[in-house]
C-alpha cells in the first residue's frame, strides 16, 4: 500500500537541534606534547645507531663501539651489547602491546598507553645513566632527573586514569543504563527500516604495523562507557550512537513508521509489534510510546520518541564529556604541584643550595593565601559538587522549589534551563548550600494522587475500591506494578468532615513529562469515575 506524506510534515520540527554527537576524546597537554617529542628524538637516536652499527659491522669491520660526539662532550656513547639489549626490550614492549590490543583488555591497555610515554624516556635515560659515567659532568644528574620525572609521571597517569575510570562508573551508571535500553530501540528501527540483518558486532581491528612504528598511540583508546546488564560496569572502545543528529533521527522514524503502519497517520499496537524481533525490547519501546486509548500511535508522536531518543544519546555524551573536563582540570592541578616539588628536587640534584629558595617560596605562600582564599573556597565547593554528583546534564531537578532541567555543569558554575525556556546560571557555591531534589535519578519513580473520601465508609466499599485499583494496575503493566499505597497525607489531617487520601503508584521506569501528564489525566479519570460509583453517599449511608 502507497503511503503518502501530505497530511504530516515530518520535518517540522522546533526542537533545539545541539548539532552531531561529537565523541572525539583526543586530549594532548603540554606534558604529552613535550614527553612525546622527547621519546621521537630517542627513538629517532637509537634507529641512527642501530643503523651505524650493523654498517660498521658488516661492511666495515670496524669496532663495535661507537660515539657521537657534540661540543667535546659524548653525550650519546651506545656499544652493541647496549643496543641489542634495548632492542630487546624494545621488542618485548610492543609485543605487550599488541598483546593487550588483540585481547581487548581495556583496563589494562588503558594502564599501559598511559605510562607508554614515561616507560620509553625511563628505559633510554636508564641505560646511558650506566653507560656515560663521568665523561659529562652532569650527565647523572640530567639522567636521574629523567628517570625521577618518569617514574612519578607514569604513576600519576595511571592513577588519573583509574580516578577517571571509576568517576565516571560511578555516576553515569544509572544514565548509561536507561540509554543502552533506548540504543537497543533504534538499533531494532534501524533493522526493520533498512532491512539489516543481525549480526553480532565484530571486535575492532587495527593495523598492527601502524601500531608499532607510530609513535602516538592516543588514537587506539577512546572514552566511553558501555553498560553490559547483568556484569558489573565496564569500559570499552566508543561504539557510535545509532543516531547522530536529530535529522537522522526524524529520517529513521519516518521510515519506521511509513514501513509499518496499515494506516496513513496512525501505527496499531499490532503494527508497532511487527517491528520487534524480541518481546522483551518490544514491551520496553510501548513503556516509551504514548499509546492511545485506540491502542494506536500517531505519526507526530512516534517522530518525538524517536527524537527524544537522540537527546538522551546526546545528553549522555555531554556528560561524560563535562566529567573528563573536570579530571583533566584536577590532572592538570596536579601535574603542575607535582612539577613544583619535583624542581625542588632537580635542584638538589644539581647542588643547589635551597635555603635561601624556601624563604622566598613561604613568603609568596603566604601572601597567595591571603590573595587567593576565598577563590580557592569557590573552586574546592566545585569540585565537592561535581564529585557528590548531584545531578547530570539533561537531569530534571527541582532547587529552591522551582523545577529546573540540568543544562551544563562546570567547576565554577552551573546552567539550567527554566521552564519558560530560559537558561539561568548558578554558582556552585550557592547550590552546595541548597536543597536539590533529583526527580530523574529518583530511586523509585512514583506518581502520586491526592484526593478527598466521604468520612462515613464501609469496609465493603473500601475493599471494593482497592479491588478496582489492583484490577486497573494489572491493565497497565508496561507502565505501572501491582502494588500500590492507599493511605493518609500525614498524621496532622484529622478533620472528621473528610478523609484526606493519598494513592501512590510506582512506575516501571522513569516516564517523560508528557507521558506522566497522559497517565495522570487517565488515572485522575479513573479514580473520579469509581469515587462517584463506589462512595457515592445515601441517606441509608449516613443513618448508618
Amino acid at each position: 500500500m502507497e503511503k503518502s506524506e501530505e497530511y504530516f510534515d515530518w520535518f517540522d520540527y522546533h526542537g533545539t537541534d545541539d548539532g552531531k554527537i561529537d565523541e572525539d576524546s583526543e586530549r594532548e597537554s603540554l606534558f604529552k606534547e613535550v614527553f612525546d617529542f622527547i621519546s621521537l628524538v630517542f627513538f629517532i637516536i637509537f634507529c641512527i645507531s642501530f643503523c651505524l652499527n650493523i654498517v660498521l659491522t658488516q661492511f666495515l669491520h670496524k669496532s663495535l663501539n661507537v660515539s657521537t660526539e657534540l661540543t667535546s662532550y659524548h653525550l650519546i656513547t651506545p656499544s652493541w651489547y647496549l643496543q641489542a639489549r634495548l632492542d630487546l626490550r624494545l621488542f618485548v614492549f610492543f609485543m605487550i602491546l599488541l598483546t593487550f590490543e588483540y585481547l581487548q583488555s581495556t583496563l589494562f591497555y588503558g594502564a599501559f598507553e598511559a605510562i607508554y610515554r614515561y616507560l620509553t624516556i625511563f628505559v633510554w635515560m636508564l641505560f646511558y645513566w650506566f653507560h656515560l659515567g663521568s665523561e659529562f659532568v652532569y650527565s647523572r644528574a640530567i639522567c636521574l632527573s629523567f628517570v625521577i620525572t618518569s617514574i612519578v609521571y607514569g604513576l600519576l597517569s595511571l592513577m588519573m586514569m583509574f580516578f577517571e575510570e571509576n568517576l565516571i562508573s560511578s555516576t553515569l551508571k544509572s544514565k548509561i543504563k536507561r540509554t543502552n535500553k533506548t540504543e537497543e530501540i533504534l538499533k531494532t528501527f534501524k533493522r526493520f527500516a533498512y532491512d539489516i540483518s543481525q549480526q553480532p558486532e565484530h571486535e575492532r581491528h587495527t593495523s598492527a604495523a601502524s601500531d608499532v612504528f607510530s609513535i602516538d598511540f592516543n588514537t587506539i583508546v577512546s572514552y566511553c562507557i558501555v553498560y553490559d546488564e547483568g556484569s558489573s560496569m565496564q569500559h570499552s572502545q566508543i561504539k557510535p550512537p545509532e543516531i547522530w543528529n536529530v535529522k537522522d533521527a526524524i529520517r529513521l522514524s519516518r521510515d519506521v513508521f511509513l514501513k509499518a503502519a496499515s494506516e496513513e497517520n496512525e501505527m496499531s499496537i499490532e503494527n508497532l509489534r511487527s517491528v520487534f524481533d524480541d518481546s522483551n525490547i518490544f514491551e520496553r519501546a510501548k513503556s516509551y510510546i504514548d499509546i492511545s486509548r485506540k491502542k494506536s500511535v500517531s505519526n507526530k508522536k512516534f517522530r518525538d520518541v524517536v527524537v527524544s531518543f537522540y537527546y538522551n544519546r546526546l545528553s549522555l555524551a555531554k556528560s561524560i564529556k563535562s566529567q573528563i573536563l573536570f579530571v583533566d582540570i584536577i590532572r592538570s592541578l596536579l601535574y603542575t604541584i607535582v612539577f613544583a616539588f619535583l624542581s625542588i628536587i632537580y635542584l638538589i640534584i644539581f647542588g643547589v643550595d635551597i635555603k635561601e629558595l624556601f624563604a622566598v617560596v613561604v613568603s609568596s605562600a603566604i601572601a597567595l593565601h591571603f590573595l587567593g582564599s576565598a577563590a580557592m573556597k569557590d573552586i574546592l565547593r566545585g569540585i565537592m559538587l561535581v564529585l557528590s554528583h548531584r545531578f547530570d546534564i539533561g537531569d530534571d531537578v527541582v532547587i529552591a522549589g522551582e523545577e529546573m532541567t540540568v543544562y551544563n555543569i562546570g567547576i565554577i558554575s552551573s546552567s539550567f534551563i527554566l521552564e519558560n525556556g530560559g537558561i539561568i546560571k548558578l554558582f556552585n557555591s550557592e547550590l552546595c548550600n541548597k536543597p536539590i531534589v533529583n526527580v530523574t535519578n529518583a530511586p523509585e519513580n512514583l506518581l502520586i494522587f491526592t484526593f478527598d473520601l466521604p468520612s462515613v465508609i464501609s469496609e465493603i466499599k473500601l475493599n471494593k475500591f482497592k479491588k478496582e485499583i489492583s484490577e486497573y494496575l494489572k491493565q497497565q503493566q508496561i507502565d505501572f506494578y501491582d502494588n500500590f499505597v492507599l493511605s493518609s497525607p500525614g498524621s496532622s489531617y484529622t478533620d472528621i468532615k473528610t478523609l484526606k487520601t493519598t494513592l501512590i503508584l510506582k512506575c516501571r521506569i522513569n516516564h517523560s513529562r508528557s507521558r506522566k501528564f497522559v497517565l495522570r489525566a487517565d488515572i485522575t479519570s479513573f479514580l473520579n469515575t469509581q469515587i462517584d460509583e463506589i462512595f457515592k453517599i445515601d441517606a441509608a449511608d449516613i443513618k448508618a
